[in-house]
């Protein structure tokens, strides 16, 4: 799987989680979460809220989901996704605030796949006005506004910072803690309100990579998907050799030499696209070829050109 990784903190903040009922080991980098904004430094937004009880909101294929919490507290904020990857965040804040956390994959930020992780259950433990009396010697202090306090963890071999960290860390309580959990089973719990204010961003907009039959356009092969060919995104595979590459090996069309996506060359319109190498029989194996510039109704005999739709 390819990495995922966070946008931004800004704008109001506020904290998302994301997880799988019971306890699972980290599952590692590449299954990073993503915040829904342009910027790449966080998956972690803390803001204020007028609010006196916990609140959640989320909804499946949403690329965020958000958290009310009603007090001054030091919190761990835990949450995990489906197909894997538990996550923890640590925060500490003076008064009462709205969390968000983002679900959107590096994929969708990169290259427009439609792949947002569906959170399964969320809680946080908590100690209310109190303070960690233990931090990891990696944890790098993020201020949101200055009293809201996020720790991000620092990747020790690569200098990299990530909002989130490993489901079994723990920092230290100042007291006993306390556990609430705001989502179970991908459904907001009973009891629990919607969040303080709108949950106004929009679902993401679905898109997938198609790859078209031999000869046809990619305005063809949207069709027969009941969708539309989107250019800007489909000229990416032609801009990015290495898109190109995984998008045929996915799809199995390996190529006659094992080699890369040739190219870019002027010519045919079609983007990325195998060609068979000993046509019409595509067990010769495949050339791999990017020509541009891309036009979703340009085809070529014996090509098979990958297409993103939506």
């Amino acid at each position: 799987m390819m990495k995922r990784w966070y946008w931004g903190i800004g704008l109001l903040g506020l904290v998302i989680i994301t997880g799988i009922v019971g306890c699972q080991t980290f599952k590692g980098e590449h299954h990073n979460p993503t915040m829904p904004t342009d910027d790449a430094t966080g998956n972690f937004i803390i803001g204020d809220a007028d609010i006196s009880e916990w609140g959640a909101e989320y909804s499946a294929g949403h690329t965020y989901f958000m958290i009310n919490v009603p007090y001054a507290v030091v919190m761990k904020v835990e949450y995990g996704i489906v197909g894997g990857g538990v996550f923890a965040i640590f925060a500490e804040t003076k008064h009462a605030t709205k969390l968000e956390i983002g679900l959107a994959t590096r994929d969708l930020l990169e290259h427009g796949n439609s792949q947002v992780d569906t959170l399964m259950w969320a809680c946080v433990t908590y100690v209310q006005g109190g303070t960690f009396t233990t931090i990891p010697v990696n944890a790098i202090t993020s201020f949101q506004g200055k009293d809201k306090i996020h720790y991000q963890r620092e990747d020790e071999a690569t200098g990299d910072k990530y909002a989130w960290w490993p489901i079994e860390t723990d920092f230290g309580w100042s007291s006993p803690s306390q556990r609430q959990c705001v989502i179970e089973n991908s459904e907001v719990v009973n009891g629990i309100t919607p969040v303080s204010g709108p949950f106004p961003k929009p679902l993401p907009q679905q898109g997938t990579w198609v790859l078209a039959a031999s000869g046809a356009t990619c305005d063809t092969a949207c069709g027969d998907q009941g969708l539309t060919c989107d250019l800007a995104t489909t000229t990416t595979a032609y801009n990015d050799q290495a898109l190109c590459d995984r998008l045929m090996t996915k799809w199995g069309l390996l190529p006659e030499l094992g080699d890369g996506a040739d190219g870019p060359y002027s010519g045919t319109g079609t983007g990325c696209a195998a060609w068979m190498s000993n046509p019409p029989d595509p067990s010769g194996g495949w050339d791999w070829q990017r020509h541009g510039p891309v036009i979703c109704d340009s085809s070529e005999n014996f090509s098979r050109r990958a297409c993103y739709c939506q």
